[in-house]
């Protein structure tokens, strides 16, 4: 069994796919094996990859284009690893993302998620700058997870244990904002943390999956904010969650002054999800 599977998933990326696949193999941590699912690409991706030549990599196909969920899902099933390695076909793993990631999992059972700062690369792959993430430790990454993004799905690895143990899947019907469902859903299986340095390049240019966020993301996040804060036992619907994700940005950047009655609602609402939030896990929030 090796230490970590990553898995990757790829449609149409013949310019970019042998880069990740090369930065996932040339790993510091050798005890590894890489599954790259084809999506039924239609450029010349698969030829690319079985191209490669390398016993850690397994390829697999789906019988349909089935989107990022439905490939990684091909690849949970298939993956053999202890540790569960996550990275975009456009994107680059550091070269000790592995050997980071896995000891920190190592050295934290009741952890069941690690992610990373990321260093933004353009379509040549020159670097923008770093992002560092909202929420490090565990309590503010569960917190923050109930109104957005505590993690971004190509610098995570995970557990398998609990992945498999809590049946968690991508959904298949979605095609952005179900790496956040699926997360989401994990840290309900243990705690998470994210890591300063940055171990992963994320790669922008005009043809990523992730400009679809651009029109169709924030109706999507809506609906995971709402499923959040009612599994705390908070009736919520879409524009109150819309609202309580906005106070916490506004708390994370200090600009919280209530301005009428109805931000006055939202901030005692905000207060009281934070003591069901302490009472359920036995920590408060550290970010917001």
């Amino acid at each position: 069994m090796p230490k970590v599977s990553f898995i990757i998933p790829v449609y149409n990326q013949e310019r970019y796919v042998a880069q990740a696949i090369e930065s996932a193999l040339g790993q510091t941590l050798h005890d590894l094996e890489v599954l790259a699912i084809d999506d039924s690409s239609t450029d010349g991706s698969l030829a690319i990859l079985r191209a490669i030549a390398d016993e850690r990599l397994r390829i697999l196909r789906t019988p349909a284009n089935l989107g990022p969920g439905g490939a990684r899902n091909l690849g949970l099933d298939a993956a053999r690893g202890t540790y569960l390695a996550f990275l975009d076909s456009d994107d680059l793993a550091e070269p000790d993302r592995a050997a980071r990631q896995a000891a920190h999992l190592d050295a934290h059972p009741l952890h069941v998620v690690v992610g990373s700062s990321y260093t933004v690369i353009d379509e040549a792959g020159e670097p923008l700058g770093v992002e560092r993430p909202v929420a490090v430790g565990p309590a503010e990454v569960r917190w923050n997870a109930l109104f957005m993004a505590s993690f971004h799905l190509t610098t995570c690895l995970v557990r398998a244990e609990a992945v498999r143990r809590h049946g968690l899947r991508f959904s298949e019907n979605l095609r952005i904002t179900e790496d956040v469902r699926f997360l989401s859903a994990l840290l309900l299986a243990g705690d998470g943390e994210n890591l300063t340095q940055p171990l992963t390049r994320y790669r922008r240019h005009p043809g990523m999956t992730s400009r679809l966020f651009e029109t169709q993301g924030w109706s999507a996040f809506d609906r995971v904010t709402q499923d959040n804060i009612q599994a705390l036992g908070v009736a919520c619907d879409a524009a109150l969650a819309v609202r309580l994700r906005d106070w916490h940005i506004a708390q994370l950047t200090g600009t919280a002054t209530p301005r009428d009655a109805m931000e006055e609602l939202v901030a005692k609402l905000y207060a009281t999800l934070k003591t069901i939030f302490t009472e359920r896990y036995g920590e408060p929030p550290q970010a917001g």
